[in-house]
């Protein structure tokens, strides 16, 4: 079965995609985490996808910086705009169990991700959210690379439907770096 490096577009891509994608599949070929499973369309798979959230999850509360930055990269059939790394600042909240990103800049030129855009980039609570729904949607293939020692997702993969194109999306957390 394929890793959490696995992908396919199934379509034209256009080549903003491409450039946003090559540097996940570079990373993807040193992959140093914890993949989750490959496929989560069976109930055994998906129950321990879901227990493997919920172990980086608790990790990431217990250990995360309490503000960090991380770079986001998404590769998807989306605008450039949305495509774009990002960098973001975030202070986590609740007691770690919530976050508040302070600043989203792009992070080729430092202008600020337009408030349209800011949303399609998570910061990990965020990410975390995003694994967890689409587990409970019952996605085709859900597959997450957690950092060993933090436990925030470095990698992830969904595909919701395997039938359906361009539906796919491809999410890095890269340089996640304590601030004070």
């Amino acid at each position: 079965m394929p890793g959490p490096c696995r992908w396919s577009l199934g379509g034209p891509v256009r080549r903003s995609l491409l450039f946003t994608a090559l540097p996940i599949l570079a990373a993807c070929s040193a992959c140093g985490g914890t993949p989750a499973g490959p496929a989560t369309h069976t109930p055994a798979a998906a129950t321990a996808a879901r227990g493997e959230l919920d172990a980086a999850r608790a990790r990431w509360r217990a250990r995360g910086p309490a503000a960090y930055s991380v770079v986001v990269s998404r590769a998807c059939e989306c605008l450039p705009e949305a495509t774009r790394p990002a960098l973001l600042v975030v202070r986590r909240t609740d007691g770690g169990a919530g976050e508040v990103v302070e600043s989203a800049t792009y992070a080729d030129n430092g202008a600020a991700v337009p408030a349209e855009y800011a949303a399609y980039f998570y910061a990990v609570e965020g990410m975390f959210k995003l694994v967890a729904d689409a587990l409970s949607a019952g996605a085709d293939q859900v597959s997450v690379e957690y950092d060993a020692e933090l436990g925030y997702p470095r990698r992830v993969y969904i595909d919701y439907d395997a039938v359906m194109a361009d539906e796919e999306a491809i999410y890095a957390l890269i340089d996640l770096a304590p601030l004070r």
